[in-house]
């Protein structure tokens, strides 16, 4: 079965307080293939339409506004935040929060898309449109990892891992570690990376295809298997930790692939210190040793 069909449908007409745009360029992130795979969750919910039109990320050109929208007029460039949320909500992180074309009926991979007025910004103007529609989802998904969870936020004086440094989320989560101050190493996924993730102000550079220990945690109790892995995971944090130049782990490990690596996050980071996840691209069975998590203290934090 295709999850993507072509189809005609009605152009959406803005209620009030909402914006119709005609999209330029649309942006394809995880949350649309989760959209298309119906995990974690189906878009589909009971009494909405039988169709859904996913996407996140788009930048467009306002086409209709409706009554009680301000600071946007027809014919504008903009961009689409990828977040909807109940404008009686300060904070973004209240229950109302909603991914836009995944959680919400309409989205970005259509002629017209139908937004709220507040998920609008002006576009970019030294980007082309596609270059316009690709980097807000990705954006807002690291801005909230390093900086949504207090007290554990990038800041000078923090150290932090970023897992798969050099592309994607990553990458975007590097750009915004440089401007916080924080001290950062980069793990990337083969030489041809190193490069690519010290420009983007890695102050050191593991490449993980060096090593043996991406997979879920073996049991505890098969002694051989375990000690194996250790071995392994001693040498990664030993050579992760060395750019650092002082003893000890990460106040911040900054985890999306999942299943291959969480294991050996919850060892690199810190007493006190946080892991913080989403998506879980290498897969959502995440396993690890709750032994040195609690006596760590860690926090173990989930962000959408």
């Amino acid at each position: 079965m295709i999850a993507l069909q072509w189809e005609i449908v009605p152009t959406p007409e803005p209620a009030a307080g909402e914006v119709v745009i005609m999209v330029m360029a649309a942006g394809v992130g995880m949350s649309t293939v989760w959209a298309c795979l119906g995990i974690p969750t189906t878009p589909f919910v009971a009494g909405r339409r039988p169709y859904h039109v996913p996407g996140s990320d788009c930048a467009g050109v306002v086409w209709a506004v409706g009554a009680g929208v301000t600071g946007w007029q027809v014919g504008a460039d903009v961009v689409v935040h990828p977040v909807v949320h109940d404008a009686a909500d300060d904070d973004v992180a209240e229950t109302s929060a909603q991914v836009w074309g995944y959680e919400t009926p309409d989205g970005a991979l259509a002629q017209f898309a139908r937004v709220k007025a507040e998920q609008l910004l002006p576009r970019p103007s030294h980007l082309t449109w596609a270059e316009s529609a690709c980097y807000l989802s990705t954006l807002a998904t690291a801005y909230r990892m390093l900086f949504g969870h207090p007290p554990h936020v990038a800041r000078p004086g923090r150290t932090v891992l970023v897992w798969g440094a050099a592309q994607g989320l990553g990458a975007v989560a590097m750009q915004l570690l440089r401007v916080s101050g924080a001290t950062v190493v980069g793990v990337v996924g083969g030489p041809e990376q190193v490069g690519v993730a010290t420009r983007l102000g890695a102050h050191g550079v593991i490449d993980w295809s060096r090593f043996d220990c991406f997979r879920p945690l073996p049991d505890v109790e098969d002694l051989a298997a375990y000690g194996h892995w250790q071995r392994q995971t001693d040498a990664f944090i030993t050579a992760a930790c060395a750019p650092l130049g002082r003893r000890g782990n990460f106040d911040i490990v900054f985890e999306h692939p999942g299943q291959a690596t969480f294991p050996l996050s919850c060892r690199l980071v810190r007493h006190d210190g946080m892991v913080v996840f989403c998506r879980g691209t290498t897969g959502y069975t995440f396993t690890f040793d709750a032994r040195p998590a609690w006596m760590k203290e860690i926090r173990l934090q989930g962000s959408h």
